[in-house]
């Protein structure tokens, strides 16, 4: 609910020089906008491999906080399955609860669709995580897929690219620590820095007319 899902910040710039030639600005939200990102209108912002918005939290799925996702869609199948065993153990194999009254078995039948209803909700989730991140192809894509529009995703997204560089904490509920020199390139942006306050930005516009860069000369043939 309070994590970033990777907005794109207003002073945000290209994180390459060929990314400045084919990314774009978004009108929306009056910023730079990497070729990987969405704008969203429920949260007034782009996000960078934006997957979709939830309703449940109130915030988006990008690519700073999918680990987040995926890992509670994880320990909610867990649940489920291990409220699922428990029931089936102590309910029909050994039959503890049919000497514990109605109570017991109401409980534990109330247990067993909880479970159910979990697994099966969160399970669906879980699999377009999965199949998010063999295709790059997130929610978002899908319908426009559907609607025969042109999407941004459409790559493999490697694990590193989601859970982070250090492997034992990819099963660990902490923002992924991407490192620095490959942050940029995963989402697609990057802030200037008070070194680069006098560098040229990456990022120009794109005159409409001619189809250069803002300052840039067309070469003449030799």
């Amino acid at each position: 609910m309070l994590t970033d899902p990777g907005a794109v910040p207003r002073d945000a710039i290209a994180a390459t020089e060929d990314d400045a030639k084919v990314d774009g600005f978004c009108a929306k939200c009056d910023r730079y906008k990497p070729s990987k990102a969405y704008h969203c209108s429920k949260c007034k912002r782009c996000v960078s491999r934006m997957d979709h918005h939830c309703p449940y939290t109130n915030n988006c799925v990008g690519a700073k906080n999918q680990k987040h996702m995926v890992l509670f869609l994880i320990y909610c199948n867990v649940q489920a399955v291990y409220a699922l065993a428990l029931v089936a153990y102590y309910g029909g194999y050994r039959g503890y609860l049919y000497d514990e009254g109605w109570l017991a078995l109401v409980l534990t039948a109330l247990l067993g669709v909880d479970g159910g209803m979990t697994l099966l909700f969160t399970g669906t989730m879980c699999r377009r995580q999965v199949i998010s991140m063999q295709t790059g192809i997130g929610t978002i894509d899908r319908l426009k897929l559907a609607k025969g529009k042109p999407i941004a995703g459409g790559t493999p997204i490697p694990l590193s690219s989601i859970f982070g560089h250090t492997v034992l904490f990819w099963p660990l509920p902490l923002d992924p620590d991407f490192p620095p020199e490959v942050e940029a390139e995963i989402l697609g942006f990057r802030c200037p820095r008070v070194a680069d306050e006098h560098r040229e930005p990456l990022w120009r516009p794109v005159s409409q007319e001619t189809g250069l860069l803002s300052g840039e000369e067309r070469k003449e043939p030799a």
